[in-house]
This record gives C-alpha cells, structure tokens and sequence, in this order.
C-alpha cells in the first residue's frame, strides 16, 4: 500500500519507470525451495538477497542482484513461515509484508524493509530517495464518509 492505496509489486512496462525494471527481475525469478519456520525477517531477507544474486540469469556478474535494506525493528523481530517451491521473489516479499507486518518499499537505493507506517528514507544507503512501490501489511483506509 501507498499510505492509503493497494500497489502489488507487479510489472506493467518496464519502459514505464525505473522501478518495473526492478519488479520485472525480481517476478522473473524463481526460488526453487522455500522453507522457513518462525525465522527472524531479516534472516528471510538475507536469504532472499543472497538467491536473487545466484538465480539472477543477467550476463553481467556486477548487475546481478538487486540491494536490499533492513531498517531496524524494535525486539523481538517479526518472524515468518513459508513453504514452497517455484516460488517468484515478489510472492515471497507479499507474505513477507503480511506474516511480518512490514513495509516493503521499491526505491532508487534498493529494496527497503522496515516497520509499518516508518518512512524509507533516510537510511544507512541515502538522506532521500524516491519511492517507486511499497508494500504493506497495514490495513487499507478507506473514505470518510460514514
């Protein structure tokens, strides 16, 4: 969610914006195998950037990959079960937002992880940046009417 609005990490156009580039990668590959048991959601994140790296087809070794942010959480971590094979990056970071209750944001510095509600920037990879997706556990708001 954007603040108040649904967005899926999908790709539309890549030509679009510099985020679908990201999110069209990250669709295009696949985790073989799956298995985590109530691990802290940075151990999630670590594994997941470390298998994008080795699964990412691109020919140029200095490209593969795409960065990863975990800001901090107050204790204990939000943990996360998953299991499954075949499994798309994006799928993994959906249940990652839901089972964690995190945001999950696409920016220019990478893929930024923190708390729900907690603003990307600044972070240990930049005071600014711009937001091209998020992700979010929280719930959707809706109109005022009543």
């Amino acid at each position: 969610m954007l603040l108040a609005a649904v967005l899926m990490l999908q790709p539309s156009s890549a030509a679009e914006k510099p985020g679908n580039v990201v999110v069209a990668k990250l669709e295009g590959i696949r985790l073989p195998n799956v298995a985590f048991d109530r691990i802290p959601v940075n151990e999630a994140v670590g594994f997941i950037s470390r298998r994008v790296v080795e699964l990412d087809p691109d020919p140029n070794p200095a490209m593969r990959g795409v960065s990863f942010l975990m800001l901090d959480f107050p204790p204990p971590p939000p943990t996360i079960t998953f299991s499954g094979g075949n499994v798309p990056v994006t799928t993994l970071l959906q249940e990652i937002s839901k089972q964690a209750k995190v945001d999950i944001h696409l920016t220019s510095v990478g893929i930024v992880i923190g708390p729900v509600g907690r603003a990307p920037f600044p972070n240990s990879k930049g005071k600014t940046g711009e937001i091209w997706k998020t992700l979010s556990s929280a719930p959707k708001k809706t109109g005022s009417g009543q």
